[in-house]
């Protein structure tokens, strides 16, 4: 019996860091209920904020199509 070998799959897209921000306990707290009330990832919610107020400031289309995780 021969053994079926696995395909490569398409090379996943570069990932690079974006943002490293820091803040207070407090800001952190509220993401982290925000994150476990949604069940958003809290990197999506920044997402998110961040494409509503490009928007909102009249920026070329955010980058990533729909929540990016």
């Amino acid at each position: 019996m021969t053994k079926k070998v696995a395909q490569p799959g398409p090379e996943p897209a570069a990932r690079v860091s974006v943002i490293h921000l820091q803040g207070p306990t407090d800001e952190r707290d509220w993401l982290t209920l925000a994150n476990k009330r949604t069940h958003l990832p809290k990197a999506t919610i920044v997402r998110l904020a961040l494409k509503a107020w490009g928007i909102e400031k009249g920026l070329p289309p955010y980058p990533i199509d729909g929540e990016g995780d």
